[in-house]
């Protein structure tokens, strides 16, 4: 029986010796898991102008589209606007 008590007494001190010796470490912060930091390098903004300009490949279609017709019967000998060219109410065309 002493044997029996001796035994068990070991044990149990053996296991408080190892759960108090868990205990008594100080925790480390966590870190993030995940890739590693990216070197990142710093500038100064300034205030420039930039150009507004687009490059692109396409289709244009208009707002709007007009039919030209004649008021009188004839032949047009010249036309007063370009091709794509702005106009107003009341400029000469024909």
């Amino acid at each position: 029986m002493l044997h029996r008590t001796r035994t068990i007494a070991i044990v149990a001190a053996l296991m408080a010796a190892i759960f108090s010796g868990g205990c008594s470490k100080q925790k480390t912060a966590a870190r993030p898991s995940g890739p590693p930091a990216m070197p990142a390098t710093l500038a100064t903004a300034e205030r420039q102008t930039v150009p507004q300009e687009l490059q692109a490949i396409g289709n244009v279609e208009p707002f709007s589209n007009v039919q030209v017709k004649a008021q009188v019967a004839g032949e047009l000998v010249k036309v007063q606007f370009a091709e794509g060219q702005n106009v107003n109410q009341g400029d000469l065309l024909f």
